[in-house]
This record gives C-alpha cells, structure tokens and sequence, in this order.
C-alpha cells in the first residue's frame, strides 16, 4: 500500500513540474514578444454626468490619416484597439449632442490612453 501511495505522489508531482514548466516556457515566450500597438479606452457622458450610448467614436491618426471607429456601450465607455502609436484626434458625436473633439492624443505602444468625454 505505500509503494503506490509513494507511486502516485510521484506521477502528480511529475505532472505538477511538466505542466509548470510547459506554462514558463509559453509565458516567458509572450514575455519577449514586442507590443507594436496601443490603443484609447473612454468614457463619453453628457453634461449631467449620465453615460452615453450609441456614440461614434472616430479616431483618426494625424500622420496617416488612418481612421479607426467605435461605438459606446451603454454604459458610456468604448475601446480603441491596435492603433498605430502617435498623435490621433479624436470626435465623438451623437445626434441630440454636441460634438466633442480631442485633438493631439497621443498613442504609445503597450500603454492604453484613457479619454473621458462630455
């Protein structure tokens, strides 16, 4: 009876150090992996400080000209994703409101900008 207690400690523990391993070696891969993009994360609200939804939000890269869209929850907020890093400017608008511009936002690699619009 201890032979195959002591056999199946060891098939765990054989399996605990494989599968740790297997996680390092996935992690440490992402690790040196190089982020190349960034992106804004918002919240647009009206004057009373009510989220807004249905929003579009258009960002647009100064440099390139190259626009990305989003649309805000319901809860206000929006997610920008994969945008190139440098200076955007950034409207929002929904009829019934008026528009709000952002100009020189500035989008770094691997780091979110947060914008709060009203």
């Amino acid at each position: 009876m201890q032979k195959t207690g002591v056999k199946t400690e060891r098939r765990f523990f054989d399996r605990l150090v494989t599968t740790l391993f297997l996680s390092l070696i996935t992690c440490s891969s992402a690790l040196f992996a190089q982020i190349n993009s960034g992106g804004i994360a918002g919240f647009v609200s009206d004057p009373s400080g009510a989220s807004v939804a249905d929003a579009t939000v258009v960002a647009t890269n100064i440099a390139t000209q190259v626009v990305a869209r989003a649309v805000t929850l319901q809860n206000g907020n929006y997610l920008l994703n994969y945008l190139v890093p440098g200076t955007y400017k950034v409207q929002v608008n929904k009829p019934g409101f008026a528009t709000s511009v952002e100009t020189h936002v500035e989008v770094t690699a691997g780091i979110p900008r947060a914008l709060m619009s009203s």
